[in-house]
């Protein structure tokens, strides 16, 4: 898909405030002291105004005309002296250090005086709509410019005869201007304004004052405001080049590829853009010391686009890249700028995109230090509206050795539409008694929930054992690691009966229907599901599913259930110092060091192999850096080398790879105390279906290179029966760099495409389906299944197949008719995709300098089986003692129909205990139990 260049073509913006012929981010102590007076009689001009433009810098002389300036920075300075009825005055001082004597500064009356102001109750209507354009130009038209708002609105003349002009503006007197948002009183002396076709100009001369005296919350709100205004500017963006820390302040930059600088069309994917037009900017070396102290030079021929990954944008400019895009040139190629970052001539700064949006109402003084309103060490402010909070419903209260344990990750938020938003990634850690991580878990959030299992292995000691939970976003509240006490038994000890609680949790929010009240054993067994509102209408919702054997799984009252955990957020307090980020991807931490072992710190160029990928970040004094947002399951590779560096001149030393987990803390605590009975037989007969045969559960993984085996992979496959297309990987084209784009029109039936939807966060809602799964009665297409290896990726279908390298695939089967093995998961079909196992990284940089690091990605979840009896292949010899007879953490209950479960009953006659916990699409936790009997008779 294309479009016209035009549609990222440069805007000339030219806001231009001054000349500033000092670096104002350092001031000596300096007193420059005057007198102001009439320049036709000598006469003093009682309370003139002196400043220096755009700054806070500023005071005002005396009933004699005489004026003492406190705090003007060392250097050469433009002073600016403004009186009612009087042209501005400017005079250029060199200050130095201590006091500056200037003279007598003479102002010249205006020519057009205003002899009286008469405001009229209403204006003449083409003058009204001709203010309410010059209003949306000069402040803008978002959150911070309707808290902006301009006093004397009267004094403005407006005109649209100009050539080439649609409006342009005058005004003899200073427009007063309250800024709410950022806590600033401006006087702008309007230059020069207009609008045309092409783009803007604003010009003129400012003066800041502070508003008033701000209570607590009003200065919390005007830092926070100023901070953003600050974040993503044209300061922001030269302080980073500066300071060489453009990946530390979150700017990605590119440029056009040589020969391609006048492309006519430009791709709505970031991806295909990257790869055909675009490429990274190198920023080291276009920054050079001024011949003047504190001024620096910076050189940017041509034009350089800007990615701001301080805020997320909506809408996109690029459908597959989420946050705020500018275009920046610079006329010449060159500015100059001081140390903050501060163009010594704006006119040569032209901006489009983002950037161009911030107008006077996000206009900061100069002297504006980063952070100057501080808040002290143990202030707190309350970012109650981005709480998450966890909850894991797990399928059974407690478990015996060898046994698997699966759970559910549901995730509430004090604001539900945010969810897409915030975190990405789960950690679930498996505690000991002797509180020791002995397995964990990194899970891809999608919709609010995650999902998997830890094998319990045979040898592990019984005793109390802890599932924790979190998201790094979430370690910022008080309750936002959640932590499960569960015991784990002796294969030989049995739990006392009289402990369980056999009532029913009838509820009207989700209720459970079934075909039957008494099933034989091995028979199938038919569920109905659907979830209300208060007022009893449906409902979407997320639900996990869990149905036990009540005479082999005790039903022993856990410490908290959903309910109790999530049905209320209560206030979050964050200490703003040490805000932890939300994370969109796998976090990497590192340390890097000379061969001496003395830390360096150095900009980084990291490439992600597969799905190829490129981040740059910079390491600190210590030695240490963060990589973030990598998208990859199961494992993958980076290659890390010195940026900016000649080919074998950029050696990195020592790479060290950090542990980026939470460390144990006292939130581990509580245990799950059961009378236990000991016996000589084993409670437990653990089925190849609970755990593969041949399974074995190890404390650390090392993945090497081996020769894939296509025929076991063959047998595998024909396992879960024959597909009805199969694509082999030489018949795959390659070039797109992953499946997503990979698969459209390669498999008959099966359709990946954009819609016009966009979600929550302003991303593009992809249609995922088979043309079986539309021409169904199920109405909305579901999208397949997606077994990777024949495990189900967790995940939504378009990011799961964007994450996955064609190179690395072996074949591919889409299975479209509904297949009953995977029950509603299986709805709209299945796409079972083989990779190679260790596949030689095709595309490897071949600069000897890179260093390679593997990565361990998200991990793939587990698919839940259980047997089939109604299938012919099925074996029925085998006996079946399932203690968990049925385990589905992603039911999604519709808001047309009931959802149907099914499952088959195992050999004991027995009671079946159905437990079903989630969450409703506006974030309400439902929670039901019931049971249904086994028996023969």
């Amino acid at each position: 898909m294309q479009r016209s260049l035009s549609l990222f073509g440069m805007i000339r913006k030219l806001l231009v405030l001054g000349l500033l012929l000092s670096c104002l981010g350092v001031s000596a102590q300096s007193v420059v002291r005057g007198r102001v007076v009439d320049a036709t009689d000598n006469s003093p001009l009682s309370f003139a105004n002196i400043f220096i433009d755009r700054t806070t810098v500023g005071t005002a002389a005396d009933g004699e005309g005489l004026f003492e300036l406190k705090g003007a920075p060392t250097g050469e300075v433009e002073l600016l002296f403004s009186f009612v009825g009087y042209k501005l005055g400017k005079v250029d001082v060199t200050v130095k250090e201590g006091v500056n004597e200037i003279g007598t500064i003479a102002l010249t009356p205006a020519e057009q005086q205003l002899s009286e102001v008469q405001v009229k109750a209403s204006r003449d209507k083409t003058w009204e709509k001709q203010f309410k354009k010059f209003e949306r130009i000069f402040l803008g038209d978002d959150e911070i410019a309707s808290e902006c708002k301009i006093i004397n609105p009267w004094v403005l003349d407006f005109s649209t005869k100009e050539k080439g002009k649609q409006l342009t503006a005058k005004a003899d007197v200073p427009l007063e201007i309250e800024n709410n948002a950022l806590g600033y009183r401006i006087e702008f002396f309007l230059g020069d304004f207009w609008k045309s076709a092409q783009g803007y100009l604003i010009e003129g001369k400012v003066r800041f004052e502070q508003l008033g005296q701000p209570d607590e919350a009003t200065t919390k709100k005007w830092m926070a405001n100023r901070q953003q205004a600050y974040l993503g500017s044209t300061q922001h963006l030269f302080k980073a080049i500066i300071d060489h820390r453009i990946a530390g302040e979150k700017f990605h930059l590119y440029t056009e590829r040589p020969g391609l600088e006048n492309a006519t069309s430009r791709s709505l994917m970031f991806e295909e853009s990257f790869a055909q037009v675009l490429m990274h900017y190198d920023t080291i070396s276009i920054v050079s010391k001024n011949s003047l102290p504190d001024l620096y030079d910076i050189n940017m021929p041509g034009r350089v686009e800007i990615h701001n990954y301080n805020e997320r944008s909506l809408p996109r400019v690029y459908r597959d890249m989420g946050y705020k895009v500018s275009w920046i040139q610079l006329e010449g190629g060159k500015v100059t700028v001081t140390r903050e970052g501060l163009p010594i001539d704006p006119t040569k700064v032209i901006t489009s995109g983002d950037m161009s949006d911030q107008r006077v109402s996000y206009m900061l003084p100069l002297n504006y230090e980063k952070g100057k309103i501080e808040l002290r060490k143990d202030e707190i402010i309350s970012i109650d509206r981005f709480k998450e909070k966890i909850y894991l419903h797990t399928d059974k209260p407690y478990y015996y050795q060898g046994e698997p344990l699966w759970f559910a990750a549901h995730i509430n938020y004090a604001e539900p539409i945010l969810k897409d938003s915030l975190s990405r990634v789960l950690y679930v850690d498996l505690i000991n008694a002797e509180k020791k991580i002995i397995q964990s878990k990194m899970l891809n959030i999608d919709e609010g929930t995650a999902h998997g299992d830890f094998i319990l292995s045979d040898s592990l000691p019984s005793g109390a054992y802890y599932l924790r939970s979190y998201t790094n976003w979430s370690r910022n509240y008080q309750d936002g690691i959640f932590v499960r006490p569960f015991a784990l038994l002796n294969i030989t000890d049995k739990v006392n009966s009289s402990v369980g609680d056999r009532s029913e949790l009838l509820s009207d929010e989700v209720i459970i229907a079934t075909d039957k009240d008494v099933y034989h054993t091995r028979e199938k067994v038919n569920l109905s599901l659907s979830t209300l509102t208060l007022a009893g209408d449906p409902i979407e919702a997320l639900l996990s599913v869990t149905v036990t054997d009540a005479a082999q799984v005790v039903p022993v009252a856990q410490a908290e259930n959903i309910k109790q955990r999530l049905e209320v957020i209560p206030t979050g307090e964050v200490i703003i110092d040490n805000l932890l980020p939300v994370e969109y991807g796998v976090t990497v931490k590192g340390r890097l060091t000379n061969d001496r072992g003395k830390p360096v710190s150095a900009l980084l160029d990291v490439i992600q192999v597969k799905p190829k990928n490129f981040f740059l970040t910079e390491t600190d004094s210590l030695g240490m850096f963060t990589i973030s947002g990598i998208q990859a399951f199961d494992s993958t590779q980076l290659m890390v080398k010195v940026s900016g560096k000649e080919k074998g001149s950029g050696k990195l030393g020592k790479l060290e790879l950090l542990d980026s987990g939470l460390p144990l803390g006292q939130e581990i605590t509580g245990s799950v105390l059961l009378p236990i009975e000991s016996t000589e037989s084993h409670q437990r007969i653990i089925s190849e279906y609970e755990v593969p045969k041949g399974v074995m559960v190890l404390e650390e993984v090392e993945i090497k290179d081996t020769r894939i085996d296509e025929d076991a992979v063959q047998r595998y496959a024909e396992s879960y029966g024959q597909a009805d297309y199969v694509l082999d990987a030489r018949h795959l084209n390659t070039s797109y760099g992953n499946l997503l784009y990979t698969l459209n029109g390669q498999l008959p039936g099966f359709v990946a495409r954009e819609t016009n939807q966009i979600d929550a966060s302003g991303r593009p809602v992809w249609a995922i389906y088979t043309e079986r799964a539309r021409n169904s009665s199920m109405g909305t297409p579901p999208p397949p299944l997606i077994l990777i290896n024949n495990v189900a990726a967790v995940g939504e279908a378009h990011t799961v197949l964007s994450s996955i390298d064609p190179a690395t695939i072996v074949r591919i089967e889409l299975t479209t008719r509904i297949n009953p093995m995977h029950g509603a998961q299986g709805a709209g079909g299945v796409l079972s995709i083989y990779t190679k196992t260790g596949a030689e990284i095709e595309s490897r940089p071949q600069d000897p300098n890179f260093v390679t690091l593997n990565i361990k990605g998200f991990d793939i979840s587990r698919d839940f089986s259980s047997p089939r009896y109604d299938l012919p292949s099925e074996d029925t010899s085998r006996g079946d003692y399932r203690a968990t007879i049925y385990w589905n953490p992603t039911v999604v209950s519709g808001t047309s129909h009931e959802t149907s479960l099914s499952f088959f009953a195992a050999d004991l006659e027995t009671s079946y205990r159905i437990e079903v916990e989630g969450l409703t699409k506006n974030g309400r936790p439902v929670r039901t139990v019931r049971y249904i009997t086994i028996r023969n008779d």
